[in-house]
């Protein structure tokens, strides 16, 4: 037997599973952080157990998925390579110490960097 769901929400939910727009369900029933069901209110209803939290959601509001979104920035990504990574750094000596061997010799070209983080470095 499947154990109960955390988490019944009724209501205007999309889904993203429409194959002209979102799609949309009446409600989804969560368990462990995960949707493990979308559909009617009574199907889903069905996965509920006396300890499962239930929400309804008001006519004007609308459940949407959480969207994690993992991406890069191409010219960002190539031009990390030149650049001075000061993540980490845990002193202003330090950090300077990174730019001064960025630098080398070559004292007429810009220096490029990020990444410190102000309270490591104590301001």
């Amino acid at each position: 037997m499947t154990p109960p769901a955390d988490l019944v929400l009724v209501g205007r939910i999309a889904t993203l599973a429409g194959t002209d727009g979102p799609g949309w369900a009446e409600a989804i029933a969560v368990s462990g952080g995960r949707v493990v069901a979308a559909g009617t209110a009574v199907d889903v209803g069905g996965l509920a157990g006396p300890g499962t939290r239930r929400l309804t959601l008001a006519r004007d509001e609308v459940a949407v998925p959480g969207l994690t979104d993992a991406h890069l920035h191409l010219v960002d990504t190539a031009l990390a390579g030149s650049r001075v990574a000061l993540e980490g750094c845990g002193s202003i000596d330090e950090l300077v110490d990174r730019v001064r061997a960025a630098a080398g010799p070559d004292l007429e070209r810009w220096i490029e960097g990020g990444g410190w983080d102000p309270d490591a470095l104590g301001r």
